[in-house]
């Protein structure tokens, strides 16, 4: 797991410029670097043979990797799943029910109580679907994962 800093260092190591106002990325192995801004814009980028090497070390270069480049947000590979605690934390943020979470991912609330508690897993996927779709106070989540971790 890797936080928002880490990816942007490793990108900028790379000689790529990450746009001040991108939110989150992507990056398929066809050499597309793709990022979102708040307001729904998309910059992509073609990656050079050079700079997909180096993102292929550091293990970054393979389908489905994305994540979210805001501070303080943990970065998931798409074989990391979150864990309960940052599930709820999410929720909790964004100030919904469990059912109006599940609804906004087009999920069962079932599915939602059973990733909040543990019993299965939530795909890395449909974490971040949900926090780009949710209006997840940020600052508010950092403080509730934080809080339950400790709590641990």
């Amino acid at each position: 797991m890797r936080n928002a800093t880490e990816i942007v260092e490793i990108l900028y190591s790379t000689g790529i410029e990450v746009p001040s106002e991108a939110t989150s990325f992507g990056i398929n192995p066809e050499g597309k670097l793709s990022f979102a801004t708040e307001k729904g814009e998309v910059v992509e980028i073609d990656l050079t043979e050079q700079q997909k090497e180096v993102l292929k070390n550091q293990n970054l270069l393979f389908s489905g990797t994305s994540g979210s480049l805001l501070e303080g947000l943990e970065f998931y590979f798409p074989n990391d799943n979150p864990d309960a605690v940052q599930i709820v934390a999410m929720r909790k943020a964004s100030g919904l029910t469990q059912a109006k979470a599940a609804k906004l991912i087009h999920t069962r609330t079932k599915i939602w109580q059973d990733w909040e508690k543990g019993i299965s897993k939530m795909h890395p996927g449909l974490f971040e679907l949900f926090m780009s779709k949710a209006e997840v106070d940020h600052e508010k989540y950092k403080v509730l994962v934080n809080r339950q971790m400790r709590i641990r």
